[in-house]
């Protein structure tokens, strides 16, 4: 009794600085998943692109969930799409970001974009996945619990992926956007 009770306030204490949902998620219809693209423009620095693949492949951990890079968001041929534009500004210290989202009555998400900045001193690799990782987290419907927010050493957490399960586990009702 007393080794479970020791457990279950680790855990607490884990997850107390970690990350958490808000309730937000991308929409999806139907099959076993959600699928989110990241756009990154053809210009992106090829370590860059490396850095937010290997940030997409992360996420993708997740049961309900893949995250993809892509150069141009494919609503022609996916109608109601969910895109979330990712920008690299070289006035941005490397390591740093910003994530934004909307959402509508139902906490589906509409629009997201991210911002990870490279500029500085080399590894920029391991600066966007850091930054990349953490903002693409708030992209997908994360936000900062008491402490630094989704992910650790450029890597979602198994706690940041079993929130993701969470939220994204059903199968929305009312399909995707103009659908």
């Amino acid at each position: 009794m007393r080794r479970a009770l020791l457990a279950v306030l680790a855990v607490a204490l884990l997850a107390a600085g970690c990350s958490k949902p808000t309730g937000q998620h991308w929409r999806r219809s139907s099959g076993t998943e959600t699928v989110v693209y990241l756009v990154i423009p053809l210009t992106t620095p090829a370590d860059v692109k490396y850095a937010m693949d290997r940030t997409a492949r992360d996420w993708s951990a997740a049961k309900h969930l893949r995250v993809t890079y892509i150069n141009r968001c494919p609503v022609e041929s996916v109608p109601g799409a969910n895109c979330a534009p990712v920008s690299v500004p070289t006035s941005m210290p490397a390591g740093n970001g910003n994530a934004g989202r909307s959402w509508d009555s139902s906490l589906h998400i509409l629009t997201g974009w991210t911002q990870v900045g490279t500029s500085g001193q080399p590894p920029i690799v391991a600066s966007v996945l850091n930054a990349g990782c953490h903002e693409v987290g708030h992209v997908l419907g994360l936000t900062h619990g008491d402490g630094p927010g989704p992910c650790e050493s450029g890597h979602p957490t198994a706690w940041d992926l079993a929130l993701i399960d969470q939220a994204y586990a059903h199968v929305d009702a009312t399909g995707p956007p103009g659908v």
